[in-house]
Order: C-alpha cells, then structure tokens, then sequence
C-alpha cells in the first residue's frame, strides 16, 4: 500500500513539473510575440518619423570619386526629397528623372535610405545613404552606357528646409518631365499613323471625259439662260 502511495505521489509531482513547463513555454512565447509586435510598432515609427524629416528637405553634397589615384576628383551637387522622390540636381542635367526612395532599419536606429535612377543616355545611378546626427553620408555608384562604373562617396555640408512654394514647383517640374518623355516616346507613332492614314486614302481625280461632259452641260445652260 506504501509503495503505490508513492508511486502515485511521484507521478503527481512529475505531472506537475510538466504542467508547469508547458506553461512556462506559453508564457515566454507570448511575451516573445508581443515585444516583436512592439520591434515592428517601433520600426514603423522610426521609418515615418525619418521619412516625414526627409520629405521637403534639401541637402547640398559634396562628392568624391572612388579611385586609386593620388588626386581625388570632387563634385558638388544638391539632392531634394519631396512626396517621397529624390531628385539630383547634377544628375537630372544629365536626363536622370526623379525616383522613390525606400528606408530600412539598420541596427537600432540608424536609418538607411536608397533608390535607382536611370537615363536613356547616361544608363544608371545608385544612391545609398544615411542620416546620423544631422548629417548624410553615402556613396553613388554610376553604371555609364559604356559599361564602366564610377563610384562616389558623399558627404552633406548643409541641409534646409524646402519653401512651400518650391516643393510645388518640384513635383510640377517631375509631372512635365515625365509628360514631356511620353510624348517623346509616342510622337513617331502618332507620325506613322499619319503616313498610314494618307496611304490608305489617296488623292482622288476627276476623269477627263467627265470633266469634258460637265463643262459641255454647263456651255448649254448659260446658252437656254439658265445662269445671268
């Protein structure tokens, strides 16, 4: 009788233990679940907080050519951040259109922004950078038509904060840009349709002997006096 007590003492202890166990492991993936929903919560609001700061700013850049060479080769150029949009003041001269920029998280809370611009002519340029206490810092990798590249870092020297006004004038300046390529593109459509359409209907002439029997018809009207 002795023995069996125990033996379902012991059961009762082990089935504790196990019970206590499972709902510990609850617990801790409840409590995992709830601080990853409060890392994205974060995120979100560090990527918004960052987005909102970046959005009608404009920062004037100085850029230096990555190269072996003793004698580094450094540009100036002014990028403005407006409806989510980077636009290079250098880079557009060159026929590079303005281009959504994407933000992601690195470490804490170190905010790293890209995007991709491209040109007909000049191929392709890709931005990365990053804002830490004021100042934006990245590098420029430009893919020419030639197939060389020519890498930049850059480094901001001042940033404002754009006029109201200007930010209008922006984002008209891109719906123009972006008009005036379409139209570009579809002009010598509309050329050939032209041309086509002229083919299909040719110039119709009148025949001679027909012509001859009008005019007769004419002669004999005035004659009766029918026209005075």
């Amino acid at each position: 009788m002795t023995v069996l007590f125990n033996k379902k003492k012991s059961f009762l202890v082990i089935a504790a233990i196990f019970l206590s166990f499972i709902f510990l492991n609850l617990a801790w993936a409840e409590k995992a679940s709830a601080n990853k929903v409060n890392d994205a919560q974060k995120t979100r609001k560090i990527l918004k907080d960052v987005k909102d700061q970046l959005n009608g700013s404009t920062w004037e850049i100085t850029l230096t050519q990555m190269t072996s060479e003793k004698k580094k080769r450094k540009t100036n150029d002014t990028l403005n951040f407006v409806d989510n949009q980077i636009k290079s003041k250098e880079l557009t001269s060159d026929g590079f259109l303005p281009s959504n920029f994407t933000l992601s998280l690195k470490g804490e809370d170190i905010v790293i922004w890209e995007t991709m611009q491209t040109s007909d002519k000049k191929g392709l340029a890709f931005w990365k950078g990053e804002v830490e206490n004021g100042v934006m810092r990245g590098v420029l990798s430009r893919h020419l038509a030639d197939n060389k590249v020519k890498d930049y870092s850059f480094v901001s020297s001042t940033k404002k904060e754009l006029n109201p006004e200007l930010v209008v004038e922006e984002l008209e300046s891109v719906s123009s840009e972006f008009i005036e390529e379409v139209e570009v593109v579809a002009a010598p459509d509309v050329e050939i349709a032209q041309d086509e359409a002229k083919i299909a209907q040719p110039e119709l002439k009148e025949d001679p002997e027909q012509a001859a029997k009008s005019q007769k018809k004419e002669k004999t009207k005035k004659k009766k006096g029918w026209f005075r």
